[in-house]
């Protein structure tokens, strides 16, 4: 075999260079030999099967700094004026090649053990999302998150990435931005984005599509409807698909609706509107991308049938800052009174006290607080709270077990408190002296509900059942978490 450069192409097929692939791995380049599959006339030789779920993480992240030429020094309005069709497709046949359809799932997803593991299950919006992760970072060791690329594998041609890349640069642009500023916590391994396990089961995706229809049928539109951030992202995706308008049909609709306008006024207007396309980061500027804004998507994550799925398969618990999502959750909840009061005065406690959460703050700051370790003596407590609520079927809890957690619950409290000064006064010298972005640190609720059984539905188990060995996942959903900055004291 010739000598590999740094800079070629990796002879694994991933499309990425191989100083950023293969270089210093031991072993063959593929474990898994994946011939003979179309997509969208593109041929596949091999897949990413030999990739662990991190690698996959990190040859996405790599891919994207990659393909977007994210290490060029360019600043991000330069960047998103360059990006076309063209870079989205590659984008895409890199995803499609980490996530073939034979991805084996059961190997791929985290097992459940002893970690502070949540699955955040809210609105997936790139500002939401990564305002809950900042948020929730502080008092969980894990956060499992589903990937927002839709997988190419499993989409019509009609609007399948490959095919029709230019339907994809707006929902693209957001997502990498926002990749951008989580990787350092993916690197760290204190988010894990995972795939649907829907992609690769089509029985277990329209399963649980036809319960949650079925279920949907007790909520209406207006559950959601209400819910002020779904009405803030819609206003937002609103106005980006009005300054996608292309500009000749702009002036015409401006000039429609005021005809006293002067060419003078209409080209100060036309203007302004370029403006406002170039400040926001989420829009994309390419002028020969122009009027192609694409498919929008509305997403809330995995539904909560999959999300039950995923947090049984993977032994996390379901977090969630979407109030429609938490009375969804807690629709499932077994409320059988016996266990509501054994562990009611934890559950009573947490609803009591006002928590501090790092509120649209710099990520690259909030990162640091982790790092440097604060209240990682409160995150030892939940995470032992945690574990013997997952093992209370095994080591069941009593009266006097519960007490000694809710004192203690006091105890840490307090010392997380001392700690919270501590962030706010870095926070303050990290805007003043840094020139970082703003942020506070807000009040909230962080709601601990724990019913008797668990969150379950005998249908979710019956599909688990008839796909892993029964020690592969949990019986049910022992502890859901809620996080309502509203609710303030």
């Amino acid at each position: 075999m010739a000598k590999i450069g740094r800079n070629d192409p990796c002879p694994c097929g991933s499309g990425l260079k191989y100083k950023k692939c293969h270089l210093g791995k031991k072993g063959e380049f593929i474990s898994v030999p994946y011939y003979n599959h179309q997509m969208s006339g593109i041929k596949f030789d091999v897949s990413g099967n030999s990739l662990s779920l991190y690698e996959r993480n990190m040859n996405l992240m790599e891919g994207i700094i990659d393909i977007f030429n994210l290490n060029s020094g360019k600043k991000w309005n330069e960047i998103k004026r360059g990006i076309s069709r063209d870079h989205i497709k590659e984008l895409y046949k890199l995803i499609a090649w980490l996530w073939p359809p034979d991805a084996n799932m059961a190997e791929l997803l985290p097992k459940p053990e002893d970690k502070l593991r949540a699955f955040y299950v809210g609105f997936m919006r790139p500002e939401s999302v990564l305002n809950s992760v900042v948020r929730y970072s502080l008092y969980c060791d894990e956060i499992l998150v589903t990937t927002p690329f839709l997988n190419p594998w499993t989409i019509r041609k009609e609007n399948n990435p490959l095919v029709h890349p230019e339907l994809y640069i707006g929902e693209t642009l957001k997502w990498i931005m926002f990749l951008i500023q989580l990787s350092p916590w993916m690197h760290q391994k204190h988010v894990i984005l995972i795939p649907d396990p829907g992609d690769f089961d089509y029985s277990l995706r329209k399963e649980t599509w036809r319960m949650a229809e079925k279920r949907a049928k007790n909520f209406s539109e207006d559950d959601i409807i209400k819910d002020s951030n779904w009405d803030k992202y819609s206003e937002a995706d609103f106005k980006r698909m009005w300054l996608a308008t292309p500009s000749d049909v702009m002036r015409e609709k401006l000039k429609a609706s005021d005809p006293k306008l002067s060419d003078q006024d209409l080209d100060g207007l036309m203007e302004y509107i370029e403006k406002l396309k170039d400040q926001d980061p989420l829009f994309p500027t390419n002028p020969n991308e122009q009027g192609m804004f694409g498919l929008h998507t509305s997403q809330t994550g995995a539904n909560l049938e999959m999300g039950l799925y995923i947090s049984q398969l993977t032994g996390s618990y379901l977090y969630t800052d979407m109030p429609f999502r938490w009375k969804e959750i807690s629709s499932v909840g077994d409320q059988n009174n016996e266990r509501q009061n054994l562990w009611g005065p934890i559950t009573k406690s947490f609803q009591q006290l006002d928590f501090k959460f790092l509120n649209k703050v710099d990520p690259t700051f909030a990162n640091q607080v982790r790092q440097d370790g604060r209240l990682e003596s409160l995150r030892n407590f939940l995470r032992k709270t945690w574990v013997s609520l997952s093992k209370a079927e095994s080591d069941p809890m009593n009266s006097e077990k519960i007490t000694a957690l809710k004192d203690e619950l006091t105890e840490e409290y307090h010392k997380a408190e001392a700690d919270w000064k501590k962030i706010d006064a870095d926070l303050l010298k990290w805007v003043t002296g840094s020139g970082g972005l703003g942020g506070v640190l807000a009040a909230g609720g962080m709601n601990w509900q724990i019913p008797a059984l668990g969150f379950s539905l005998a249908a979710i188990g019956q599909l688990l059942g008839a796909r892993y060995q029964r020690g592969r996942f949990k019986a049910n959903v022992p502890l859901s978490v809620f996080v309502d900055l509203k609710n303030k004291k």
